[in-house]
């Protein structure tokens, strides 16, 4: 007789989704800014334009190099090379899963804390795509009990974790193990996330947050 783990451990399901969820929210900030960093020649990082519009003065003369490497580059099986045109839809259709599915998650849960507000467009600097990529990503994973239970975004859940597998794998993305929680000075356990959040003073750069899960203490910016 096969015994369902669930009969011997009754939060399994629920632990093995909140593993799997964890994973894939963890990768789309290194993937997203993978993804960014190769549209540099065909994103600007401003109205103005900047420099990664106009092809480089390299060794070998004025020559667009980025777009020489990405003709060659391609980590899925398919092994075609990606064009910056390619890359840049990538990078838009990975942030437009996120926004969607954070909206969703907003519209469906109603938390106390607002889901952050994410533009339509992810942005042109990488670090910057990442931070903010991180700070939406955090405030899913710290309503992740929550989310478990609304079984009508499992659907865009699942397309979604497809669709950051798929990009994980062609632009040679390597999975980075969680940091591990830090200790709390007030409880003294070891218990503190950190994520990314707006910064209150009206600076476009997100600010660190920390938040203990066992006492409720919070910790903003170098404090």
């Amino acid at each position: 007789m096969i015994i369902p783990v669930d009969a011997i451990d009754p939060t399994a399901t629920a632990r093995r989704w909140s593993e799997k969820f964890t994973y894939h929210l963890d990768l789309i900030p290194v993937v997203l800014e993978a993804i960014v960093e190769t549209t540099l020649p065909a994103l600007g990082v401003s109205r103005g334009g900047s420099r990664f519009d106009r092809p480089q003065v390299t060794g070998g003369g004025y020559q667009d190099t980025m777009s020489a490497m990405l003709a060659v580059f391609d980590q899925s099986g398919r092994a075609d090379g990606i064009q910056p045109s390619a890359a840049v839809k990538d990078a838009r259709e990975l942030w437009s899963w996120l926004v969607e599915y954070t909206n969703a998650v907003d519209a469906w849960i109603a938390p106390t804390r607002p889901a952050p507000t994410l533009a339509s467009r992810p942005d042109a600097d990488p670090l910057t795509a990442r931070a903010l990529a991180l700070t939406a990503c955090g405030w899913l994973i710290d309503h992740a009990d929550t989310i478990h239970t609304v079984t009508e975004l499992d659907e865009h859940s699942e397309a979604m974790f497809t669709e950051i597998r798929r990009l994980r794998g062609r632009y040679g993305v390597t999975p980075r193990p969680r940091t591990p929680r830090e200790m709390c000075t007030t409880c003294g356990r070891r218990d503190v996330v950190a994520a990314w959040a707006s910064d209150p003073s009206g600076s476009p750069k997100p600010i660190r947050v920390a938040r203990c899960r066992s006492c409720g203490e919070t910790w903003r910016g170098d404090s």
